[in-house]
């Protein structure tokens, strides 16, 4: 046998760089990317590349299924607080529809309280509280009860102001909760 075709050893350290070769390196990265929206965190447990929650939520669920918001509808929480804290800032209408704040520790100051989306009386709410406001208006909705992933209020909240035909609504990116992604970095909050 040719001494250039031998098998490779496995490394259990790398697996992908002994058993598929150097050159086949790139071939087993985009299977690898093709299967993410399908298997998700179990092939990056295995590679050992577990990603750590990001600030940034991707706008696929973990079945690969579409968000109903984009990148640019998340918006940033220190961005948010930094502009709560200007009072010559433009401020959001800030709408929580979430539940009730002492299950989650607060409230993010200022904001209009709705009730859980996922139940439709306060998906009426919304509707109500954002009818007044023209389609352009800067709304920002946030739950925070859970992970994003998750969260059964900010889909059906979200889903609404689209369906509504708003252009510049957004969504708080708080990819674990409120407690974590708000409160505990002292941004400001009311009980």
């Amino acid at each position: 046998m040719n001494k250039n075709h031998q098998p490779k050893e496995l490394n259990v350290n790398n697996p992908s760089r002994t058993v598929f070769g150097e050159s086949n390196h790139r071939l087993l990265a985009m299977a690898v990317a093709a299967m993410l929206p399908y298997c998700g965190s179990a092939i990056l447990t295995w590679a050992g590349e577990l990603p750590q929650a990001h600030p940034v939520a991707a706008s696929m669920n973990e079945l690969g299924q579409p968000e109903p918001w984009t990148e640019k509808q998340l918006r940033d929480p220190a961005a948010l607080a930094k502009s709560l804290r200007d009072p010559t800032s433009k401020k959001p209408v800030i709408l929580d529809i979430g539940p009730a704040s002492w299950i989650r520790g607060g409230r993010i100051k200022d904001s209009i309280v709705v009730g859980p989306a996922r139940e439709a009386q306060n998906l009426e709410k919304l509707r109500a509280a954002v009818s007044a406001y023209p389609k352009n208006a800067d709304l920002l909705i946030y739950c925070g009860c859970c992970p994003f992933k998750d969260c059964p209020n900010i889909r059906p909240a979200f889903k609404l102001l689209n369906e509504m035909k708003f252009t510049q609504h957004k969504l708080l990116n708080l990819p674990h909760n409120l407690k974590t992604d708000w409160i505990n970095r002292g941004f400001p909050t009311e009980k």
